[in-house]
Formats: structure tokens, sequence, C-alpha cells
């Protein structure tokens, strides 16, 4: 009993092995196959680094996010109190800034200190700018009694033709006459 087989199919040559074998130990089949169990492997899908990729986003959306105040709500300190005007102890009157120009005068290292907002003798050099600051200041820990305080703004406007050392010069009166609040005008554009 020999069959012979014109198809080259893998199935096909599997069965016939198995014919062909079972005829070799003396069992016939009389045409019957033994079925074999086909292993079908499924394709696992690996969520795992997906979902570590996920919760990273959402972490780093959250943590990065930038949770303000609404559009429209204002936070307020409002005042309390009965609502009538508020006392003079409580408000000072606005500070108005001491302005200190300096000008050359003949030769470059020659520079004139004038106050522009109020009328005093000017002061002929940084030295006595100093003093007549400190005879200005109230400060009663340093038994001075003027009338502008040590957090009164000072400006300083140099013309465009005074040496730098001359400002600073001015600087330094000011800042030993104890001052705090020393600004720079900007150089007038010509």
């Amino acid at each position: 009993m020999t069959e012979s087989r014109d198809t080259n199919k893998p199935g096909d040559l599997a069965a016939a092995a198995v014919v062909a074998g079972s005829h070799a130990e003396g069992h016939e089949t009389h045409g019957k196959r033994k079925k074999h169990k086909v292993s079908i492997k499924v394709a696992a899908l690996n969520i795992t680094s997906f979902m570590d990729l996920t919760f990273n986003l959402l972490l780093f959306f959250v943590l990065t996010a930038s949770f303000s105040i609404g559009e429209g709500v204002v936070p307020a300190d409002l005042p309390v109190g009965s609502g009538g005007a508020a006392s003079a102890a409580t408000t000072a009157p606005p500070m108005t800034p001491l302005v200190i120009s300096l000008r050359t005068f003949g030769s470059l290292d020659k520079v004139v200190i004038q106050f522009e907002n109020i009328s005093i003798d000017p002061p002929k050099d940084f030295e006595a700018l100093y003093d007549v600051l400190s005879r200005m200041q109230d400060d009663p820990a340093h038994n001075r009694s003027g009338q502008y305080s040590a957090k009164n703004p000072i400006i300083i406007k140099p013309d465009r033709g005074v040496m730098w050392n001359h400002v600073v010069g001015a600087f330094n009166a000011i800042v030993r006459a104890r001052y705090s609040n020393v600004s720079f005008a900007a150089l007038p554009e010509n």
C-alpha cells in the first residue's frame, strides 16, 4: 500500500509521513488521518511601556500647569472702618525729589552743583554738598532736624560734558549724608 501524492503542501507531507509510519507498524488507517493539534500563537501587546509613558506625560502636565487666578477675580485688601476720611497721621505727603544738577564751568575739571527745585546757595564742592544735604535731612538719631527724610528721592542730573568722577563725587556725598533713594536722570538729547 503505497500512496502517491502530487501536491507538496507542508500539512499533506506531515500527514503522509504519519500514514506511512502507521503502515510500517502494521496499522491500517483506511484513509483516515490523525488530527494534529496546531498551536495558534496569539500576538499579545505589551502595554507596560505605554502605561509608563502615559503616567509620565500626565505627571509632567500636572506639575508644569500654572493655576492662576481666574479672569475678573482681583484680590484686594479693602480698608476697614467707617469709610470716613483717613487721618493725617496715617497718610504722609508725597515726597518731592531733590534734583541736583551738575554742569561744567570753563574747563572740564570744574563743575557747578545746583539744586533745581529748591532755592539754596549752590555748594562750591562735594564736601559742601554733603554739609547742605546733612542739614536738610530729618534724622533724630543723628541730631538732624531738616525737612527731608533719608528715604526722600534724590536725582543726580549731569550735563553731557560733566566728567564721570564728578558724578561719582556727588553720589558719594549723597550716600555719606545717609540718603538711600538715589537715582540718575537721563542725559538730554542733543
